[in-house]
């Protein structure tokens, strides 16, 4: 591997937060974001919170890709939290991490589908979400 600061290769990484209904449907408020970063090199990211009542759920986590023989090997860290969201300050509702493995070729997309948040967690309990994960070398 090339020296840090001598390295030039630079990986993308597309994320689609998905909500899938009861019916077996996506819910029509998908949310994307792209990042982009170093081969080995944790990367953030963050999707927009989804409000239902007063209750408010994050999801976000870190993303740690390695190039791997024609793939690209990607170690996925999700957090979810959720609770009051008229407290934004400060929230310290209750959290859940997910740790996943994925391997990525350059043309296809890969699913991640999240735990439910059980019981505790008001009205996305029952809410099923996965997140789709596109990822190429760019350079």
């Amino acid at each position: 591997y090339p020296w840090e600061e001598n390295d030039r290769r630079l990986l993308g990484a597309d994320l689609w937060l998905i909500e899938h209904l009861p019916s077996g449907t996506e819910a029509p408020r998908s949310q994307p974001l792209s990042i982009r970063g170093l081969p080995n090199h944790p990367a953030r990211f963050y999707f927009d919170s989804i409000v239902d009542g007063n209750v408010s759920l994050d999801i976000y986590g870190t993303l740690l890709p390695r190039l791997d023989s024609g793939v690209v090997a990607i170690s996925v860290e999700t957090r979810s939290r959720w609770g009051n969201s008229s407290d934004s300050r400060e929230f310290r509702g209750p959290q859940r991490s997910v740790k996943s493995e994925i391997q990525v070729k350059p043309t296809e997309t890969v699913e991640i589908k999240l735990p439910m948040l059980g019981d505790g967690a008001g009205p996305f309990a029952k809410r099923a979400f996965s997140i789709r994960v596109r990822a190429r070398q760019l350079r």
